[in-house]
């Protein structure tokens, strides 16, 4: 096997709420309990947890539908 390289993938999560602190405040919890840090490859996650960086989404973005 060849030399492992690190990347930095980016991942954009659309959660519902009531203000951006609401927003960090859900991504934060589903980081917590979801089991990505256990997918073959993940070494790390860092939430960017500044209201600042938190922006509405486009609700045209994904038609209503579930992003995967």
């Amino acid at each position: 096997m060849g030399e492992m390289n690190r990347y930095q993938v980016y991942v954009k999560l659309v959660v519902v709420g009531e203000s951006p602190d609401d927003a960090i405040e859900y991504a934060t919890t589903a980081l917590d309990i979801s089991d990505l840090l256990d997918q073959d490859g993940v070494v790390g996650i860092e939430l960017i947890d500044d209201v600042d960086s938190v922006e509405l989404a486009d609700e045209d973005e994904n038609d209503g539908e579930d992003i995967v």
